[in-house]
């Protein structure tokens, strides 16, 4: 399913049907590898102009959404 951003006119699709790997430094697949493993799934990725990604995730009953930064630091958001 593709949706278009209004900001820049650019189609958007769902991380899950992307090659989101090279948006990630490896310290944030890291962490982004360990956190699927225990349930955690893509939500999705902010892609600045400064090339520095931020990613979103979701736990496995989607009501809480966790944040790996640039030096691979998972948070999790409080509600």
């Amino acid at each position: 399913m593709k949706i278009i951003e209004r900001r820049k006119d650019k189609p958007l699709t769902h991380p899950d049907f992307e090659v989101f790997d090279i948006h990630l430094n490896v310290d944030q697949m890291k962490t982004y590898i360990r956190m699927h493993e225990t349930g955690w799934k893509m939500y999705f990725i902010r892609r600045p102009v400064s090339g520095k990604s931020t990613v979103f995730m979701n736990n496995n009953d989607d009501t809480r959404i966790g944040v790996i930064d640039q030096n691979g630091n998972f948070t999790v958001r409080p509600n």
